[in-house]
Parts: structure tokens; C-alpha cells; sequence
């Protein structure tokens, strides 16, 4: 099949900041790797995404040459408002139908405005094959609204030419809406990690890592209230990442005398490893979420994961075997669930468990599923 796919033009749709300045081209990491990946299967890729109104340490050099590059207006500036979206619908559309006709593959990455279009589009084209790929909880009740519509959307275009990619497995009775992990290591990552965390000591002293944005969804403040009763157990939390809440979770840090916390912001990809190295867990404390590819992540250098039980993290994590659940994010069962941690003597056995769901979230693997699972020819 690759013999077939290699001639053809993969257009790719997406709202991903890209920065194209001084010569060189980056975008955020995770999706920059993915495509990276499939650019040998195709002879070209066309990828339409956002103008990013600045360079930050997640974004990485778009180093594939026949990845082709087509900005849209930024859709994700602090002020953007309702009015400010709709007026950027006509630009995208008339970019999807300039560069439509050029592919015969096209990749959206949902939910996103430019998905969107792209996804009502191929509705009534029956001459390309779709691969819609949605990020979101594919259960949740209660969503943005964009979010919601795309799903209900993405729901009734499932068909032959158009595979749904999405998170966690949900009796789905439409073959073409596809159970999908999210790449986020190389296989030969796997075997320099397995050397590495057999040696990591988990008999006390334990370094916690939130990573995530810093907002209500994920949970930042009701695990520093937590943290604040917190066992001995922790010495330290290390908080990756930013937002809304910055400035409140820094003045909540100050009032934390139990337990030492460390605000790193944004953290290129090298460097975010060098602390799961030395972290023993992982804390995601949201109230909802597709899958967090930060798990994978962690759980590549025996970080244990210790999540809330929503969307599919209950079909990757079990409860006191790979990981630890949270039944939510509520101050007390975070406070409960950090309880149990220090109380457990197997926490060496768990981190080897959590090691072994890293080969489903390789790009290699990613790779097969994609050449046989999503953009399959029929000769």
C-alpha cells in the first residue's frame, strides 16, 4: 500500500501555532513529530495552520522538506473574541478550497475552527479520503460548544472514505470511528528508558509533577490545597506549564510551607524528560480530558501516573496496579489518594507496569496503524 500512498499529497488542517521566520519553520513538537513520520510516505504535505504570534521552547524546526507550509490569522490570541473568529472563516475556507484540489489525502485535527470547515466539507466529497482526528473526550456531557457540534459532526461522517480517529475504546458500532493512541516516544527511546528507571528508588521522598495548562479544567488549585495537608511522603512538586491561573497558583505557592514547589512555566521536550527522570510521580488532577499524552510521557521514564478517572485514562490506568485513580478532583480525595501512595510498598512493581504501556504510543506504531488502519486503497 505504501508503494501507492507515496505519490500522492496529504493536505493537513489544523489550528497549530507555526512560526515561519527568518528561514526556518517550527511548530508545537508533538504534532511536528507525527507528520515528520508520514512525510516519507507521501510526496508531499501541505499544512495549513496558524501564524504564531511568537517562537516558545514546545515549538521545534519543521525539518521534512516536502512539508509545504500555509498560514491562516492566529486563532488563539488572549483577545480573540466570537466576532474576531467568524471574520477569519472566510480566509480559511478559501484556503481549504484553493488547496483541496491538490490532495487526495486530508488530515483535520479536531476540534479546531479550521477542522471544522474541513470537516463539513467532507460530508459531500466523496473523491478524497478523510482522516479527522478528534483530541477531545469523545464522552464528555458537558463541552464547549465548537467542541460539541465537531463531535456530533464527526460522528455522522465516519465512512468508508472518512476515518475518526479519537481516545479510548466506547463500543463504537461504526467501524470507521477508530481507537487511537497518540505518539509521543521512538522505539529506541523505550530501551535507553528501560536502563534508567529500574534504578529509580521509590522508598521516600517523593517529587511530584503536575504538567498541563494552569486553568480550572486541569486542577492546579485543588491539588495545591491538597498538597497543603499532604503527607511527609512528598518533598517537592515541580509545576510544568502555564495560563490563566499563573499568577494565583504562584500566590497559593507562597502560603505551602510543607512541601517545596518549584514554577518552571513551559518546558522544551529534552527538558521536561530530564524531570520525569527524576520524578517517581505524575499528578493529573483534571475534571475532564481526552487522553493526557503526558502520562505516556512519564510513564516511559517508570513515572507513575496518578489521574482522575474520566474519559478512557480508566481503560490505560488501573488502580493500584499501573497507577492510581482519583474518582475526582476534589481537594479531599486528591489529599486521600496522596495518603494511599505513601502507605503502598509496591510502588516499584507499579512503576514497572506503568513502563509497559509505552510500546502502544510509539510514532513507529503510530506509523503502521496509519498505512493499515486509516488511509487504506482499495487497488
Amino acid at each position: 500500500m505504501s508503494q501507492h500512498i507515496s505519490k500522492d499529497t496529504l493536505l493537513v488542517v489544523s489550528d497549530t501555532m507555526i512560526s515561519c521566520g527568518t528561514g526556518v519553520s517550527k511548530g508545537y513538537g508533538p504534532v511536528v513529530r507525527e507528520l515528520e513520520m508520514l512525510a516519507p510516505l507521501f510526496h508531499r504535505i501541505i499544512w495549513i495552520g496558524c501564524k504564531a504570534e511568537a517562537v516558545d521552547s514546545i515549538m521545534i524546526e519543521i525539518s521534512a522538506p516536502n512539508i509545504e507550509i500555509v498560514l491562516l490569522p492566529s486563532l488563539r490570541r488572549e483577545k480573540l473574541n466570537i466576532l474576531s473568529v467568524l471574520m477569519s472563516y472566510p480566509i480559511i475556507l478559501f484556503q481549504l478550497l484553493k488547496y483541496l484540489p491538490k490532495a487526495k489525502f486530508v488530515h483535520t485535527r479536531c476540534p479546531s475552527h479550521p477542522a471544522m470547515l474541513a470537516v463539513i466539507i467532507s460530508l459531500f466529497d466523496k473523491r478524497r479520503l478523510y482522516w479527522h482526528k478528534y483530541a477531545g473526550s469523545w464522552i464528555a456531557e458537558k463541552l464547549p460548544f465548537t467542541y460539541s457540534l465537531q463531535r456530533k459532526l464527526l460522528r455522522g461522517a465516519a465512512s468508508a472514505n472518512r476515518k475518526v480517529t479519537e481516545n479510548g475504546k466506547w463500543n463504537e458500532s461504526n467501524p470507521n470511528i477508530i481507537p487511537f493512541e497518540n505518539p509521543c516516544m521512538y522505539k529506541e527511546e523505550i530501551e535507553e528508558a528501560r536502563s534508567m528507571g529500574i534504578c529509580k528508588d521509590y522508598t521516600g521522598g517523593f517529587t511530584l509533577l503536575f504538567v498541563g495548562n494552569l486553568d480550572n479544567n486541569k486542577g492546579i488549585l485543588p491539588l495545591l490545597d491538597a498538597l497543603s495537608i499532604a503527607p511527609s511522603g512528598f518533598k517537592k512538586l515541580i509545576i510544568i506549564g502555564s495560563g490563566p491561573l499563573e499568577e494565583q497558583v504562584k500566590l497559593k505557592c507562597k502560603g505551602i510551607s510543607n512541601i517545596e514547589i518549584e514554577i518552571k512555566g513551559q518546558l522544551s521536550k529534552s527538558s521536561l524528560q530530564e524531570l520525569y527522570k527524576a520524578a517517581h510521580f505524575l499528578i493529573v488532577p483534571s475534571a475532564s480530558e481526552g487522553f493526557p499524552k503526558v502520562i505516556a510521557e512519564a510513564a516511559l521514564w517508570y513515572c507513575i501516573p496518578v489521574a482522575t478517572s474520566v474519559s478512557c485514562i480508566p481503560q490505560y490506568i488501573h488502580d493500584g496496579q499501573n497507577g492510581f485513580l482519583m474518582a475526582d478532583n476534589k481537594v479531599g480525595t486528591i489529599a486521600a489518594t496522596l495518603n494511599r501512595i505513601t502507605e503502598n510498598k509496591n510502588l516499584k512493581q507499579i512503576a514497572d507496569e506503568t513502563f509497559k504501556m509505552c510500546p502502544l504510543f510509539t510514532y513507529e506504531y503510530f506509523k503502521k496503524r496509519i498505512m493499515t488502519e486509516v488511509f487504506i486503497l482499495n487497488d
